[in-house]
């Protein structure tokens, strides 16, 4: 499947910590990213599953919420 652009502005500081990790260590270590798009590519792909295995919270009243009639003078 061919890859699509994603583009997106963010702050500076968070342009300096994604650079921060760019470059460490050598091919084939883990967590190498050779450049932004790796480590993006890569944090993307986590956030995703992170989302899928997170469980959905449904809270339950105790008791039904009763309507309330609006105020007279709204």
């Amino acid at each position: 499947m061919p890859r699509k652009l994603i583009a997106l502005q963010v702050d500076p500081r968070c342009v300096h910590e994604i650079d921060a990790f760019v470059g460490n260590g050598l091919p084939g270590d883990a967590y190498f990213f050779a450049t932004r798009s790796d480590f993006l590519r890569a944090a993307i792909a986590r956030l995703i599953e992170e989302l899928r295995l997170d469980k959905p919270v449904v809270r339950h009243r105790d008791r039904p919420v009763q309507p309330v009639a609006p105020a007279a003078g709204a």
